[in-house]
């Protein structure tokens, strides 16, 4: 009775075919995590450019409030809701630090 015997028990396809295996398993997974990524990035974008959108909400909010704002002309108001969105967002960036 031999206990090993190389030409039934060790086979060279079988290493071949989990070395195979392993690199597919690999690329699979190298795949998959650029596209978790990639789809991270995207929500990061979305929700950066809602909270872009609020902060403009919010700014127009503040200065129509202006007692002065309806006798400014469109330029006027246009340059109020840049100077007061800047500020907003320059704000909002300093809390994050």
């Amino acid at each position: 009775m031999t206990r090993f015997n190389f030409d039934s028990d060790y086979d060279d396809d079988d290493d071949e075919r989990r070395d195979q295996e392993a690199e597919e398993n690999l690329a699979d997974d190298l795949f998959l995590k650029d596209q978790i990524i990639s789809v991270q990035q995207e929500n990061n974008d979305i929700l950066k450019m809602e909270v872009e959108e609020k902060l403009l909400e919010i700014a127009i909010t503040v200065c129509q409030k202006s007692w002065f704002w309806s006798f400014r002309s469109v330029t006027g108001k246009m340059r109020l809701i840049k100077k007061v969105y800047k500020q907003f967002r320059n704000l909002l960036l300093d809390q994050k630090l």
